[in-house]
């Protein structure tokens, strides 16, 4: 069967990639590492022979298949460290172990099945399907993120080409996973702990098990920023100036993964400034960052004259980008958050309690338990570094980009705190102990029944119960701009007529998609070459111009077909709720 196919491949090709992590260490930096920094370090290596070879426009089958077999060489490496590790399960604990389990199951069944998610189809997987046709990681004008950090994107360029996007899209679902043992581990080696406790704390965030089933690109910066937080905590203990490098390695490897992780260079700079480290150590943090950070962001400035392209698009002006997207993006963004001091204050409760404000909900259970932590004393040097790194970060979040998703390279951190202090609830017996034993199940659960909600037909897909065209029919997923909300909408309204034109149009017809940052209809499925047509983030057809040079516009890109979305003419036209914001009229 196709998922047990791929999801054998993916197994045996990260537990390869943790093999030529932990051979590169052992021979080359004559230092030992555990199986989920070898599997890190095997994803930060292969990232950096395929950049250049995309950036050259050296991609091929041939290639692909090459690259494949020599990371497989390193297989048996990979399982023999593997196998060194073993999970110790408290009784006490098992019945929310069973669950988690469980929630998992299901999510990486679910992630076998053809990808539907809106972000996943338009760049996650989205980029990778176009490289892999273009035989280079190009650039695409009307589709803005193809000019930001995507080391991940880059990672499953292989295995989408070569498997199947079920393959690549549990490729990431098995890097969320070695995420969650990676934290584990690391709470027991630096605390002494149960890494089972670690295991539900990080499992009970929903802000970090949603995305499980779809091929998110955080979870990859967030493994980079766990080992980079790990080695500077080693680095403190030791003095040794090659942790220092490590961490600065992997931080750089983490904000070339997603911009977001920029924030998180910035808080361990700012760490390592306050802490008044020597200065060799703030440098060689900084240069390692810098070279293994920068490469995305180079090309971006080459190519669009930004190096942070779409963001920040009024300090860097880009002949792609028009500074009158950003007033009417801003001003039509789903929840706007405004931000004072007071809303600084409240902004943790308001990302448990009100998730449509950030766009993702955090969960109640890292935050909740922090103040317990003046109860158990003293506190584990690594919980308070964690915290103090998760207090940095947090600051310079909500200055920037207050979106819940960008929070994720903290979440395990704020783990390894929530961790100790339950374990310490569950130490101290009686009624505490069932307290925080039942906080955990409950939590745990409520993520069970979300995504029990969201996987039969996801999972009857995987499985072949139903076939792929019937699943991609009718799926459905909840509004994404509305995370508090149930309501549900059809995952691909125009499946049907992707596949009316992959029967008929010719093969080198182009198809312009008229969609929104509201109503995006992507073209995954469309075997056509397409560009997509939203007012406010492309200037190939410009919609502020005149009709005659958009019609010019349209045949100068060879468009011989448009699909005109009904909601994102709604969006423009008379009466529109957007109708207030900057240059609507225009």
């Amino acid at each position: 069967m196709k998922f047990v196919i791929d999801a054998m491949f993916v197994i045996l090709f990260g537990i390869s990639l943790a093999g030529l992590g932990a051979f590169f260490y052992k021979h080359i930096l004559k230092a030992e590492v555990d199986f989920f920094t070898g599997f890190f370090a095997g994803c930060g290596l292969a990232i950096i022979f395929l950049f250049p070879c995309g950036v050259l426009s050296l991609f091929s089958r041939n290639l692909f298949l090459a690259y494949i077999i020599f990371v497989f060489l390193f297989a048996i490496p990979g399982r023999r460290l593997l196998f060194r590790h073993h999970l110790s399960i408290d009784r006490s604990l098992i019945v929310p172990f069973v669950i988690l389990a469980i929630v998992l199951l299901l999510s990486g069944l679910s992630s076998l099945s053809p990808p539907i998610k809106n972000d996943t189809l338009f760049y996650h997987l989205g980029l990778p399907k176009l490289w892999a046709g273009d035989g280079a990681v190009n650039f695409y004008p009307t589709i803005p993120l193809s000019a930001s950090a995507l080391n991940c994107e880059l990672l499953l360029t292989p295995i989408l080409a070569f498997v199947s996007p079920e393959a690549a899209q549990f490729f990431v679902f098995m890097i969320g996973l070695t995420v969650l043992a990676g934290a584990a581990r690391a709470y027991s080696k630096m605390t002494s702990g149960k890494p089972l406790m670690a295991i539900l704390v990080l499992g009970s965030v929903p802000l970090f098990m949603a995305g499980l089933s779809d091929a998110k690109n955080d979870y990859l910066a967030v493994g980079f920023a766990l080992i980079s937080f790990i080695e500077y905590s080693k680095y403190l203990e030791s003095g040794r100036l090659r942790e220092i490098i490590f961490a600065g390695v992997f931080a750089g490897l983490a904000a070339s993964t997603k911009s977001n992780a920029l924030i998180f260079v910035l808080a361990m700079l700012l760490i390592l400034a306050f802490q008044r480290r020597n200065i060799k150590a703030v440098g060689a943090f900084l240069i390692m960052a810098a070279i293994f950070g920068s490469p995305w962001y180079i090309r971006s400035w080459i190519i669009t004259d930004n190096p942070f392209y779409p963001f920040f698009g009024k300090l860097f002006h880009s002949a792609y980008w028009r500074p009158l997207f950003d007033d009417f993006n801003a001003a039509t963004f789903v929840a706007s958050e405004r931000r004072n001091i007071l809303n600084f204050i409240t902004s943790p409760f308001r990302l448990v309690y009100l998730p449509d404000i950030f766009r993702g909900r955090l969960g109640p259970l890292p935050l909740a338990v922090l103040p317990l932590l003046m109860l158990f004393r003293p506190v584990p040097k690594v919980v308070g570094r964690a915290l103090i790194l998760s207090a940095f970060f947090f600051v310079i979040w909500y200055i920037i980009w207050p979106n819940a998703r960008y929070l994720l390279p903290i979440v395990p951190l704020l783990s390894l705190a929530g961790a100790y202090v339950m374990e310490r609830v569950k130490e101290s017996g009686g009624f505490l102990r069932l307290l925080g034993v039942a906080a955990v199940t409950i939590m745990i659960g409520l993520i069970g029944l979300q995504t029990g909600r969201d996987t039969p037909a996801r999972i009857k897909a995987a499985t072949g119960l139903i076939s792929q065209e019937e699943f991609l029919k009718s799926a459905t997923i909840l509004d994404p701009n509305h995370p508090a909300s149930a309501e549900r909408m059809p995952a691909l309204p125009y499946y049907d007529i992707w596949h009316y034109l992959n029967i008929t149009a010719a093969d080198d017809a182009v198809v312009a998609i008229l969609c929104s940052n509201w109503n995006r209809a992507d073209g995954f499925y469309l075997n056509r070459r397409f560009i997509y047509l939203n007012p406010t983030e492309q200037v190939t057809v410009d919609f502020a111009d005149d009709k005659g040079r958009m019609a010019l516009a349209l045949v100068r890109n060879d468009i011989g077909y448009v699909l005109i979305d009904k909601a994102v003419v709604g969006e423009f036209s008379e009466g529109s709720a957007f109708s207030d914001a900057p240059g609507f009229s225009i």
